[in-house]
This record gives C-alpha cells, structure tokens and sequence, in this order.
C-alpha cells in the first residue's frame, strides 16, 4: 500500500476522533425519560424525530453540493458548530416545541457532516493511492464513533442518575470538542465540480445515480438499513422503558449496541473477504427476521438479542456499502451522491417512524414492531436479490489520484 503523503495523512486519524466525538450521545440513554419528564408521549416521541429526520432531508444534499464545492473541512466546522448549538438549545427545552427547534439545528449540523465525513476519508486515501483500502480505514472509523457511542451510553446513564440534563450539559462539551478537531483537517487534493447553479449540480448527481443500478442499488440499500436502524433502536428503547430498564441499564444497553455495530463495521472486510460481497448482501434480511421475532414474543432479553445481532448485521453494511458508492463517484460529486444515499433513509424514516409511534400508541408496541420487520424484509430482500447478482466483480474506480 502506498504511503500516504504527508501533507493529509493525519486525516483519517484525526476523523476517527472526530467521528468519536460526534457520536458521543451522552444524552441517547436519558432521552425517553427526558421526553416523558416533559409530557411528550410515544407518538411525540417519534415526531420529534421526525423532525430531524425530515430537517435533514431537507439540508441533506444542498449540503453535500456545498462540501463538493467549497470544501470537505468547512462542511466539517460547520456541522461542529451547529452540534454545539442543538445541544445548547437542548439544555434549555422545556416542550415539544423546544425539542423540535434543537433537533433541528443538530439536523443541520448532522447534514452538513453526512456524506463528507466519507467523501474526505476516501479522497485523502485517493490522494495517497490507497483508496483500495477505504472500507478499512472507514471500517475503524465507524468503530471509533460507536466506541464514542457505547461510552457515551454508560457515562450518560450515570449522569443521569445525578441529573437527567447533566447528559445534555456534557454534550455541548463534547461538540465543543468536536469543533476543535475539525478546525486540523486539511483538505484533500481532488477535482471540484464546475461552477454552475447549484440545481444543475445537484441534478447532475441525481442523473448520475438514476441511470446507474451499480451506484442506486447500494445507495438505497443502506437507505433502507440506516432507517431499520435509527426506527429500530428507538422502538427498543421504548419497549425497554415499558418494562421498567433504567437509565443506567439502558445505557449499558446502548453501549453493547454500539459496540456490536462498531464490531460489525471494523470486521465487514474480513467477512466479505471470507463469504464474498454477495452472501454479505444477501445476510441483511435478517434485521427484518429478527425484528418480527420480537414483536411475536417481545420481552427484555428478547429485546436486548435483537439489539445486539442487528447492530452487528447493520455495521457490516456500512463499509460493504460505502465502498461500492465512491468507487462508482467520481470526486466533484462524491460527497453529494453519498448525501442522497443517506437522504433516501432519512425520507423513508419520516414515513415509518411517526406509523410505528402511532401504533405503538394505539395498538400495541409489538405491532408497530411488526411494521418495521415488514419494511426492513420488503426493502432488504428486494434490494438484495437485485444487487447481489452486480457484485460479482469490483467496479472500477470512477476517477484516480489527482496529481500532486
């Protein structure tokens, strides 16, 4: 493997700790109790993050255009400084409403970090000639942000066990933090897009993926993953909360799910290697199997098996994933073509996510369980059996090293 040079080999390093700050939700394992201590039910619940879901659909691929622009490590600064209000707007929220408006600044900031975080490691790779090793590197980059998370989740729990907001005061350390590391990057040599109308530009990107089923089938399987996942993980945390877990044991919860998942990303190229990019493919349907199982027999240890084996299934996605979209991107549109993929999850979570709090509300949990496993069975087996068969061989790369 090439050297990588000296002038963005810190990088990757860098945004692994990055990533790890960023995914420091010490707030993740009070949420609910939070949400409840304020009057919010099941279905305000869902809405509230509904409501970052659609903030981010909406910012999601203007802002992957303006990291393909203007920068990879401004996009950065730029999501670190709005984390750093959403969580200050969180410590002050008293109602839905408040929740909203954070959830909304931390849906900018998220949109603003999503798809660049990615573009930035895989371009200084580029720039290195190591770009064959991106789901590596990506690999333990994930497993650095869920290491954050699964710290974050017992630390978390323990604060709140003090305080329920003392969670939310850390977190705008953490952001802080987060701001700092991202003001060190340096941005990669690559090719930048023309200068055009930003709706052409991103027009273009939407061309690019609807006439390649190389480049759309992963985008919209890891769509279809990354909504089963944030759906999924809240509907654990209720019916966890429904049986009497507490704060703290929800965070050690948290932290074993994050850290499967982070197992899951950091292993997803020995797995592939071992069984080959198909068969991964075709594993995925189970985070819909198992979810169905649960809403049949929903019970604690039940809920907590699910958890740990989908976070697992849903970290071996990621790389496998990511590694087919920028090897089909070329450079001026990476970081906007991988905001699409993300923006297809977050438009389907928007439609998912308020169905299962209301069920849950009207219904019963378990039901609205039930709807999540029919959505991650519909989208994964469909998807899957349509992709598979196209992982028979690597792509080619879409661009190579720009010069030095």
């Amino acid at each position: 493997m090439a050297a990588t040079p000296a002038r963005t080999h810190h990088n990757v390093g860098r945004m692994m700790t990055y990533a790890l700050l960023a995914e420091c939700l010490l707030i993740l394992p009070v949420l609910i109790p939070l949400y409840v201590s304020r009057g919010l039910s099941a279905t305000d619940v869902f809405l509230v993050q509904a409501v970052f879901t659609v903030g981010v659909f909406v910012f999601e691929v203007p802002s992957g255009y303006f990291a393909d622009v203007l920068g990879r490590k401004l996009s950065l600064v730029i999501a670190a400084a709005f984390w750093v209000a959403g969580f200050s707007a969180y410590a002050l929220a008293r109602s839905f409403a408040g929740f909203a408006t954070a959830e909304l600044l931390l849906a900018f900031g998220m949109s603003m970090r999503s798809g660049t975080d990615a573009a930035l490691v895989y371009d200084s790779l580029l720039e290195a000639g190591a770009e064959k090793e991106f789901g590596r590197y990506q690999g333990r980059v994930e497993l650095a942000s869920r290491v954050g998370t699964a710290a974050a989740s017992v630390g978390g729990g323990l604060l709140g066990m003090v305080l329920l907001e003392l969670p939310v005061y850390a977190n705008i350390g953490t952001a802080v933090l987060m701001l700092v590391v991202a003001l060190t990057f340096t941005e990669p040599r690559r090719t930048r897009p023309p200068y055009e109308s930003p709706l052409l530009g991103i027009g273009r990107a939407i061309g690019r993926c609807a006439h390649d089923p190389e480049l759309l089938l992963p985008l919209l399987l890891g769509g279809v993953m990354q909504c089963v996942g944030i759906v999924g993980l809240w509907a654990f945390l209720l019916l966890l909360q429904k049986n009497g877990v507490g704060a703290f044991p929800m965070g050690v919860v948290c932290a074993v799910f994050q850290l499967a998942s982070g197992f899951g990303a950091q292993r997803s190229l020995a797995v592939e290697r071992a069984i080959g990019a198909r068969r991964l493919v075709l594993v995925l349907p189970w985070v819909g199997v198992s979810v169905l199982a649960l809403a049949l027999w929903p019970s604690v240890p039940a809920c907590v098996a699910v958890m740990v084996t989908n976070a697992f299934v849903w970290g071996l996605s990621g790389p496998l994933l990511m590694t087919r979209v920028n090897e089909r991107t070329a450079s001026d549109l990476r970081a906007t073509v991988i905001s699409l993929g993300s923006m297809s999850g977050r438009l389907l979570y928007a439609a998912v996510a308020p169905i299962v709090g209301k069920l849950a509300d009207r219904v019963s949990l378990a039901a609205g369980l039930g709807l999540l496993a029919a959505v991650a069975l519909t989208g994964t087996v469909v998807l899957g059996v349509l992709y598979a068969p196209r992982l028979a061989r690597r792509a080619p790369a879409a661009d190579a090293a720009p010069a030095a």
